[in-house]
């Protein structure tokens, strides 16, 4: 459902969650002053919500233009290059101000690929009687905490350090494994963050808080 304004109940009588109508006479005064606080912040918080989408739209429109413009100063023959993944970074003409487009490319597994090779690996470090002495305890444990965590997902960092094992171990029952992990793995669809900084009275740049968290 698509968020909109929402006006403060008044009136005699107000509309509970269910639908029924409740005499205002018979609310208590934190419930009448909850709907109105409720509905004050939610407001204000659409229109920052639209502003910001605003913003990035905005930003994303003039950053390119600035980019296509030093592209064709500095490096004609790269202004038709795929530039999706790529940030970009510029300055006020006096510095004062620097803009800031970075893309993040995060990856993912495909979590039947990995559980599949899990088994693998399992059935590979099944095979050590004395796990211990045959130097492969540090593996053991990555493969616990690679693949079973705190809230019972994958860990996908420690997925990645798995795949550093693939020229280390030759056994065809581990190269099993780590050929069913890289082929669960995909990149995430590229994703841009826009910073706007201000150059302080020290001469470093600070970010302008676009987060609800960070701002008081």
């Amino acid at each position: 459902m698509e968020a909109k304004p929402q006006k403060t109940q008044s009136g005699l009588a107000w509309t509970a969650q269910d639908g029924t109508q409740v005499e205002k006479k018979r609310l208590f005064a934190d419930e009448i002053r909850a709907e109105k606080a409720a509905v004050k912040l939610f407001n204000m918080a659409l229109h920052i919500q639209e502003s910001l989408e605003a913003l990035i739209i905005e930003a994303e429109e003039r950053i390119e233009h600035v980019r296509q413009a030093y592209l064709k100063r500095k490096g004609p023959d790269k202004v038709d290059d795929d530039h999706t993944e790529k940030g970009f970074t510029f300055y006020s003409f006096n510095r004062d101000i620097k803009i800031e487009k970075i893309v993040s490319v995060t990856t993912g597994y495909k979590e039947e690929d990995v559980a599949l090779s899990k088994g693998y690996f399992e059935e590979y470090l099944s095979g050590f009687v004395n796990i211990e002495s045959s130097g492969t305890q540090i593996l053991k444990e990555l493969v616990l905490s690679a693949f079973t965590t705190r809230r019972g997902k994958f860990d996908y960092k420690k997925l990645d350090q798995l795949l550093e094992y693939k020229e280390k171990i030759t056994n065809e029952v581990f190269q099993k494994a780590i050929t069913l992990l890289e082929e669960a793995k995909f990149n995430n669809k590229p994703k841009a963050y826009y910073n706007i900084y201000f150059r302080n009275e020290e001469g470093t740049y600070e970010a302008i808080n676009l987060k609800l968290s960070g701002v008081n």
